[in-house]
């Protein structure tokens, strides 16, 4: 990819990043505006929700990044945050909005309070190989591959098993997975329980890196 192209690709990203959040701010408004209308049990009303600064802050420095050195890895894991987090962000609205405070399900609704289920998981990922690849996009050394691919599996495979596991969505109890296959086990704790244990790892990665760097 020429650097020019990447460019395009990156600010384009970008302003994808900043339209869902745009979107889902709106959407936010109109939740607040409702009487008697709570939000997300993990979105108290009283705090301004992280998803907006992540979308806002990571896409326009991975933009930034991106733009100059496309050879390199962190700005488009950057780019990624920033986009993922714009869709958590207004998925998460407009079936709040659609689901919740309408009581009733606009077109779509159902669909996104489920992506919004299982997004978080790649999300968490994301942060995790940025925490693996920083500063230089590289591992901390040639051992880490086979963690590297763990990460990698149990993070697709993690996404994939919530994806599909059968009962009510997080955030969304009253609404079952409409994609839920009968007969799975629900294993979506176990898989948080994973995810924040690789969390914990990539840190452990970063003081190692560090505790041989010159």
């Amino acid at each position: 990819m020429s650097r020019r192209a990447a460019a395009r690709l990156a600010w384009s990203l970008w302003v994808l990043s900043l339209t869902l959040v745009s979107l889902g701010l709106l959407l936010l408004i109109l939740n607040w505006s409702r009487a008697g209308m709570h939000l997300l049990e993990y979105w108290p009303e009283d705090y301004w929700p992280e998803e907006v600064f992540v979308g806002v802050a990571f896409s326009t420095v991975g933009a930034v990044i991106a733009s100059r050195h496309h050879e390199h890895p962190i700005g488009w894991i950057f780019c990624a945050i920033g986009l993922v987090a714009g869709v958590d962000y207004l998925s998460a609205q407009y079936a709040t909005y659609s689901l919740l405070a309408q009581r009733a399900s606009a077109p779509g609704s159902e669909v996104l309070a489920w992506v919004n289920s299982w997004v978080s998981v790649p999300h968490i990922g994301l942060y995790v190989f940025l925490a693996l690849l920083f500063p230089d996009g590289r591992l901390p050394s040639a051992r880490w591959r086979p963690v590297g691919w763990v990460f990698a599996v149990v993070i697709v495979g993690g996404a994939a098993i919530v994806a599909l596991s059968p009962g009510p969505l997080s955030g969304f109890e009253p609404i079952g997975n409409p994609f839920g296959v009968e007969g799975l086990p629900n294993l979506t704790a176990l898989v948080e329980t994973l995810v924040y244990t690789l969390t914990l790892v990539a840190v452990v990665s970063v003081f190692a890196r560090l505790r041989r760097s010159r």
